[in-house]
């Protein structure tokens, strides 16, 4: 645990608020420093101007994610070109050859001015990078908001009557669990688990959520009830924004496939009709949509075939390749604000949209990584619109689908831990996007016909008998003076015309509808409608309390710590409870049983040896991490904040050992030479060798020291509380 800066004479609390507002003051002024510099166009200053892209001289982007290194070309074009054509999610170069992905707030530190040039720097595009516009739904709102907490309570309900039911071995059917058969109730009450649940602490739960968590624990589209495949073949958006018209046309491709109970999807529709065709929305590359305007275009006009408008990444002539091809049905669309009903969503219709905050450190993610949860440390590089095809409940992930290609990730897929702290399934706001398809064709079974059986033949007929005698011949009615004819009629017209034919009979009355299911009432044995443990404990069991010495309901490790805790070595821990608990200081690290096995190195960039273990690469074993630099060379630890143009070199968020951390009032790179701190030429070359001329310092604030500071609030633990858990940068009471 880092031990916070105070001020003398002044507690933890009062210190800690003026070092934010300090560091805030600084902030903002080398920030405005920075952006009068920019403001000097890079011809101004003789340097190259780089279309599409903002020139800022003598930093570097300390928080940005490398991708690869070039030969830095004299026309720095065409390094450009590399950027936008050839590397996937590149935003920005700097002039010594090195590729990145700067992040959406770019924390810029000082070069060392001694051997860099005037026109050293970074380029940054001034495009988006993922292609969602979320407005003001930030990752923070989505965090505050989340609706996580009531889907993992009835999770856990679920996962406690399961194992009692199947120690009982009772089928586990639809019809058994929504009967509320007495051997379902009985393991409800076995388990202490109330049929439906309200609490503010361990989270709500009616009793159609933890029923569907009972019968569809697991749920993958790619094989739903085991035979049918609803999602189409993976692509790639390449360097367009346009992400949300690849969820949105996957989440159409998968909504036709459930509404024809396809076997296997091969729908393609077209991306590039959506995104620049649709004739009432006009998103671009570089400002991106939002699938609520993506879905509404889809519901107003349906979706041609690729075949029609193949897609080019960029604005091109709306003129269809053949006839037009389009699904015969209505597209509509919803949010969904209810984690349970999305994941219903994702069983009848294939998936849902949803959208998350892209960290850097989720670049490399694979296939056997862990599901995902963001670092903490690593950069915001903006957001991401992706489709969200499945989910598990025993391991506490979402399945989703991407459109970056099949060869990054799981083939293109990847998967989301419950916690993952990016914003991902929150269900809040318009988190949360479901499609539906009515086809006006009349698809066909979702199972085939059991084939019928050939008859048998029949036996020889008997021997044929004779007619009968010809009846009397009818005498012909008395007031007739005519006879009419006999039946047939000849084929000569009749004398008279025909006599009209009896009106039909009256249609029989209708049917009267049936009568209506009584309405729940507290005390018929059903727990049902709004009835939960609170309103109606006889039907729904007793609520679970969180401090009754005994897990049970909807209580997790997370949401009732003193119930469901664990001993881990004689110390109280939730590793072990399936779910990776960032808060709590669970990792890789400190919680394989949870967060899955570490890697050697998740080269994002930032030597995480706390947290990690990541060391410096060895070059005769060819183990370590190069992010910690290169053993009996420069490594992040050694006291020497590192800089070198085109090697090794670290900053204050790749290594605040060396550095200082970014949030510090003094760290290597801000341009002052800090002998406060203990700076020289030697341990910060960025600042002492040749230091900025900076604004003054920023005056200390006022403050009446007769009056005591109001007292810190008390310490505070919120389940599912998604505040930064990074060792090296914050502390966490619980």
């Amino acid at each position: 645990m880092v031990r916070k800066r105070t001020w003398p004479c002044c507690p933890d609390s009062c210190g800690e608020r003026r070092n934010t507002m300090m560091k805030t003051f600084r902030s903002l002024l080398l920030l405005s420093a920075l952006a009068m510099v920019s403001l000097r166009t890079a011809s101004a200053a003789g340097c190259q101007v780089v279309a599409g892209y903002d020139f800022w001289p003598q930093v570097e982007v300390s928080n940005a994610f490398r991708i690869k290194n070039f030969t830095v070309p004299s026309n720095l074009t065409i390094l450009a070109e590399l950027c936008t054509r050839n590397v996937s999610r590149c935003n920005a170069f700097n002039t010594r050859g090195v590729v990145m992905i700067a992040p959406l707030k770019p924390f810029f530190s000082f070069l060392d001015g001694t051997v860099t040039s005037v026109c050293d720097g970074v380029y940054i595009a001034n495009r988006t990078l993922t292609g969602l516009d979320v407005k003001t739904r930030t990752v923070d709102y989505l965090r505050a908001t989340s609706l996580t907490v009531n889907m993992v309570a009835a999770a856990a309900a679920a996962s406690r009557v399961i194992t009692a039911l199947k120690a009982a071995s009772v089928d586990i059917t639809p019809s058994n669990i929504f009967s509320q058969s007495k051997a379902v109730t009985t393991a409800f009450q076995t388990t202490k688990t109330p049929l439906a649940q309200v609490s503010n602490d361990t989270g709500n739960y009616t009793f159609t959520a933890v029923a569907n968590a009972i019968l569809y624990p697991i749920w993958d589209s790619r094989s739903a009830n085991g035979t049918r495949n609803l999602i189409s073949p993976i692509k790639d958006q390449g360097d367009c924004g346009s992400c949300v018209a690849f969820a949105t046309t996957a989440c159409a491709e998968a909504a036709v496939a459930a509404a024809f109970n396809s076997t296997t999807n091969t729908n393609d529709f077209s991306e590039q009709w959506l995104f620049f065709c649709n004739g009432k929305y006009t998103p671009t590359c570089e400002t991106g949509w939002n699938a609520n305007d993506a879905s509404e275009a889809l519901r107003l006009y349906g979706i041609p075939a690729e075949a029609n408008y193949p897609y080019k990444g960029k604005s091109a002539p709306c003129t269809p390749i053949g006839p037009l091809i389009k699904p015969d049905g209505k597209f509509n669309w919803k949010q969904i604000t209810d984690l349970d009903q999305a994941k219903e969503h994702i069983r009848l219709y294939g998936s849902v949209l949803t959208y998350f905050a892209v960290y850097n450190d989720f670049y490399n993610w694979g296939a056997t990584s862990p599901p995902y949860v963001w670092d903490g440390k690593s950069a915001l590089a903006g957001y991401h619109q992706v489709l969200c095809i499945g989910y598990n409940d025993t391991g506490r992930f979402w399945i989703a689908k991407n459109s970056w290609g099949s060869t990054w990730g799981d083939r293109g897929f990847f998967r989301m831990s419950y916690t993952n702290r990016a914003g991902f399934m929150t269900a809040s706001g318009d988190n949360v996007v479901g499609l539906t398809f009515t086809s006006n064709v009349k698809p066909p079974p979702i199972f085939n016909p059991p084939p019928v059986r050939s008859p048998s033949p029949p036996p020889s007929p008997p021997p044929v008998k004779p007619p009968p005698p010809s009846p009397p011949p009818v005498k012909p009615p008395p007031p007739s003076k005519v006879p009419r004819p006999p039946f047939p009629r000849p084929p000569s017209p009749a004398p008279f015309p025909p006599a009209p034919r009896p009106p039909p009979p009256s249609p029989p009355p209708p049917r009267p509808p049936p009568p209506s299911p009584p309405k729940p009432a507290c005390g018929d044995k059903m727990c049902n409608g709004n009835e939960t443990c609170a309103s109606c404990p006889g039907d729904c069991g007793a609520c679970s309390v969180c401090g009754d010495g005994v897990c049970s309901g909807g209580e997790t490790c997370r949401s009732c710590f003193k119930d469901c805790f664990k001993i881990s070595y004689g110390v109280k821990t939730c590793c072990g409870d399936n779910i990776c608990s960032p808060g709590d200081n669970e990792t890789c690290s400190t919680c394989p049983l949870d967060c899955g096995v570490c890697p050697t190195c998740n080269n994002n960039g930032i030597c995480e040896s706390v947290r990690y273990n990541e060391t410096c690469y060895n070059t005769v074993t060819k183990k370590g991490c190069l992010d910690c630099g290169t053993c009996g060379a420069a490594t992040c630890g050694d006291g020497i904040c590192t800089f070198s143009t085109y090697s090794y070199s670290e900053s204050c968020t790749g290594c605040s050992k060396d550095c200082g951390k970014c949030t510090d009032y003094f760290y290597c790179g801000d341009g002052y030479c800090d002998y406060i701190i203990g700076e020289t030429a030697t341990t910060c070359s960025r600042d002492c060798l040749k230091p900025r001329k900076q604004p003054p310092s920023a005056p200390l604030p006022t403050f009446d020291y007769d009056t005591p500071p109001p007292p810190p609030p008390p310490p505070e633990y919120f389940p599912y509380d998604y505040g930064d858990y990074d060792l090296n940068y914050y502390s966490r009471r619980r």
